[in-house]
């Protein structure tokens, strides 16, 4: 079982990262299904929020795959919900409190306004 996490670290601006980072997706429970694919139909801790940098800002979107914890819903929810700011988002305090250990696997995608 696994948990995703997609945050943003160059909330607002890159250069300015005082309020960085932006959570923009926690979920619990993803499973590799008989294809391959990592699925989960349970809802979302912090619903997905999408990218929207501003004009000349392009932002970097880190997207990080956890072996889910034990207890890690409840814990979390104590941490996050879909009311919590998304701004000021210590992946490393939230990991730590909920028992995420080392990502087993990352990608990221850069992005920026038209």
């Amino acid at each position: 079982t696994f948990t995703v996490i997609a945050v943003d670290p160059d909330a607002i601006t890159p250069q300015d990262r005082a309020i960085a980072a932006a959570r923009h997706f926690v979920g619990a429970d993803f499973k590799v299904d008989s294809s391959g694919a990592l699925t989960n139909f349970t809802p979302a801790l912090s619903e997905w929020f999408p990218p929207g940098p501003m004009i000349g800002s392009p932002h970097r979107y880190t997207v990080l795959l956890y072996d889910q914890s034990d207890g890690f819903e409840d814990r979390a929810r104590a941490y996050i919900d879909n009311t919590t700011d998304i701004l000021n988002f210590n992946l490393t305090d939230f990991a730590a409190s909920t028992g995420l250990t080392t990502p087993v696997a990352a990608t990221m995608f850069m992005t920026g306004p038209d």
